[in-house]
């Protein structure tokens, strides 16, 4: 008889240890996130349409108004730019004219009208 009150006592010892030890510490469900700039643009793409036009495009980013892109002649160092344009992400692809034998790097970056920072750049 000791022997059963015992292991009854037991029994219910780690019942209340397991129902009483167990607290929900979920998270609340995030549904909006805040940033403090804009997304970089990426798959930046660049093909060649005749001797002097290139295409260039991009997937657009909802919290991004426009685009910079830059057009230099130097190897990705972007020491000497020949180009700056504003972009819409309506105007994409765009095709710009460029001297023909000569090697180009672009980037781009986004801008937002809303206050937040410029995007960093993708080349």
């Amino acid at each position: 008889m000791k022997n059963k009150i015992k292991n009854i006592g037991i029994i219910l010892g780690v019942f209340s240890l397991i129902f009483l030890g167990c607290k929900d510490n979920i998270d609340p469900i995030v549904e909006k996130m805040d940033f403090s700039r804009v997304f970089s643009p990426l798959n930046l793409t660049a093909k060649i349409r005749n001797l002097t036009t290139a295409e260039l495009n991009w997937d657009t980013k909802t919290d991004a108004d426009s685009y910079v892109l830059e057009i230099s002649e130097d190897s990705m160092a972007f020491t000497h730019i020949v180009k700056t344009l504003t972009v819409l992400p309506t105007q994409l692809p765009y095709s710009i004219l460029l001297d023909g034998q000569t090697l180009y790097s672009a980037r781009v970056k986004g801008l937002s009208k809303s206050g937040l920072a410029d995007s960093k750049w993708s080349e």
